[in-house]
């Protein structure tokens, strides 16, 4: 690999790494003439355009110029593109052959169609209101802090999944196969099943009305200031019985004054003196205690 720092006229002609980070640079360079070359790094510069590259390239890392505002076009091999942190609200076609996108942080309203081979789609802190089409070969998937409302069908092969910081009222059933799953900070109320592939979840800031099943969860779940179905469903189960004990220590009183004014009429008729009278008068000298008991 060769740095800027031995200058970029001396460098021969077959190099297939170069390494231009941080050097300052304002004006993109010729590459023309190297005909082998595979990778370029030029992030941390001061680059607003990229020109046209060798067709041979295959992984580019553009990333935090913050000046770089356009393509003029991407490499039909590219495999890998790392542009995050700059300033591009669009991208060109992507070629076919791409399988790694990095596009955080810049300000994009619409991403274009994905390659169908792409696996790694990482568009978080941009102003998205939605995903293109995914592919079946995507894992992971990071589109966190964007303005999304609802997502796309995703193919059983997702395993890495970040939606925080979006819009969302619901992840669809297709995403329950991921192996991590981030949802914090949305409007969600309902998650799909959770099989036993998941080995966590993060879902801060958020409401769940639907109940799901996180037994096979192996290593950690978060759910700080989020209140789901089974929570709730024991909260008012807490309250009605709080309720209810709180009624019968207030009504007490009252209860008893009530109960003893519906006996009290029953209760003086029982056991007035003339009742008494006609009962020992029924009765032998002999009964008279066994009587006497009973009434």
């Amino acid at each position: 690999m060769f740095k800027r720092t031995i200058g970029i006229d001396n460098l021969p002609n077959t190099i297939t790494v170069l390494n231009l980070n941080n050097d300052d640079l304002h004006e993109f360079p010729d590459l023309s003439r190297f005909t082998n070359l595979q990778e370029l790094y030029i992030t941390r510069n001061n680059f607003i355009n990229i020109p046209k590259l060798p067709n041979t390239l295959k992984i580019l890392d553009c990333s935090w110029n913050n000046t770089i505002t356009s393509f003029h076009s991407i490499p039909p091999n590219l495999v890998e593109l790392h542009c995050q942190g700059n300033k591009l609200s669009y991208l060109p076609l992507l070629p076919a052959s791409l399988e790694h996108l990095s596009c955080g942080s810049n300000k994009f309203d619409f991403i274009p169609p994905i390659p169908s081979n792409l696996k790694n789609l990482f568009c978080m802190n941009n102003n998205l209101t939605m995903l293109p089409i995914l592919p079946d070969t995507l894992t992971h998937l990071d589109c966190s802090r964007n303005q999304i409302k609802r997502l796309p069908i995703c193919s059983k092969n997702l395993r890495v999944f970040s939606c925080s910081h979006n819009k969302l009222t619901e992840i669809p059933n297709s995403y329950s196969n991921v192996v991590l799953l981030y949802c914090s900070n949305n409007d969600i109320i309902s998650l799909p099943f959770l099989g036993n592939k998941l080995a966590g979840i993060i879902c801060d800031n958020t409401w769940l009305y639907s109940t799901f099943n996180l037994d096979d969860v192996v290593q950690y779940a978060y759910f700080m200031n989020t209140i789901v179905a089974r929570d709730i469903s024991r909260i008012v189960n807490k309250i009605n019985k709080f309720k209810y004990l709180y009624n019968c220590v207030k009504f007490k009183i009252q209860f008893i004054k009530w109960l003893w004014k519906m006996r009290e009429r029953r209760a003086t008729e029982l056991y007035h003196p003339s009742n008494l009278i006609k009962l020992l008068n029924t009765v032998s000298e002999e009964e008279v205690d066994e009587a006497l008991e009973k009434w």
